[in-house]
């Protein structure tokens, strides 16, 4: 349905106020939260996207409403204005570094799963050949080529095809493990409790440069170097790879500048670097 109100757009988004500021700020927030961060950068339904469409058009109209307006527009709400589109700059930003993040986990737990895919098909080919030529003895020896090769009535065999099923069964299970463990990791990396960690060790155990300020000073390289050589889970084979390593390090340097706890140098360099800000 066309959104043509702006009272259409109070009662189908469940939003009561006349201000058209708040009122497209409140639909800001709102798309936002149905922006896909996840699942490879798709919506998780038919139904949120459709939503997604109807709300951006409603911001439409708000702006093509705001702009026929002819009164004049208060100082204060100028500055109201530029502060709420700094900040929506803001959250825009993030957004978009943590959906690449997500896209590029998404990429590594695909790789992953194909990675394992010849193993899995190999072994259960194999098996299941074995298991056939054993389930149907009278048709091999039938066979003027197969029963001049194989003897599946033979003990040898059969002691043959129960290996192989064994071998199977711990090849699988050792590769489902692994693929498990791998998923994990990777997906751990989208949660901010686990960027916040990240970083925190980083601090804790890099030896540092310092700034003529006296802060600590490192360069993003530096940071990448770390997530690079970070490792993880059993016999810590869990590794970052550099591409996925790029993505997280701009999300976790984003939101620790944003929040005050490091600031970017502001010195001509073909590195970003940062300067750790003393509590």
């Amino acid at each position: 349905m066309e959104i043509s109100s702006i009272e259409q757009i109070k009662k189908e988004l469940g939003i009561d106020t006349d201000n058209l500021d708040d009122l497209r700020k409140r639909l800001q927030k709102m798309q936002a939260e149905l922006y896909p961060k996840g699942n490879s950068g798709n919506f998780a339904s038919i139904e949120e996207k459709d939503r997604y469409v109807k709300i951006d058009a409603a911001i439409e109209l708000i702006d093509s409403f705001k702009q026929t307006q002819n009164q004049l527009v208060p100082i204060s709400m100028v500055t109201d204005l530029m502060k709420m589109v700094k900040e929506s700059n803001l959250a825009t930003n993030e957004g978009n570094l943590e959906l690449i993040l997500s896209q590029q986990i998404g990429k590594s737990i695909s790789k992953i799963k194909s990675g394992y895919s010849l193993p899995k098909i190999s072994i259960a080919s194999i098996t299941g050949i074995l298991t056939i030529l054993w389930l149907i003895p009278k048709q091999v020896q039938d066979h003027p080529i197969l029963s001049q090769l194989i003897n599946v009535e033979s003990p040898v065999f059969t002691v043959l095809w129960l290996m192989v099923l064994c071998l199977a069964a711990v090849f699988w299970s050792i590769m489902y493990k692994n693929e498990k463990e791998k998923k994990e990791f990777n997906l751990q990396l989208s949660l901010e409790s686990f960027q916040n960690n990240l970083f925190a060790k980083f601090v804790e155990n890099s030896a540092w440069v310092y700034h003529s300020s006296g802060d600590r000073e490192f360069t993003k390289q530096h940071f990448l170097d770390y997530l690079t050589s970070y490792r993880s889970g059993h016999l810590e084979k869990l590794k970052i790879d550099i591409v996925l390593a790029e993505s997280l390090a701009n999300v976790i340097l984003d939101r620790a500048v944003r929040k005050g706890v490091i600031k970017k140098d502001t010195k001509i360099s073909l590195q970003d670097s940062y300067i750790i800000l003393s509590r």
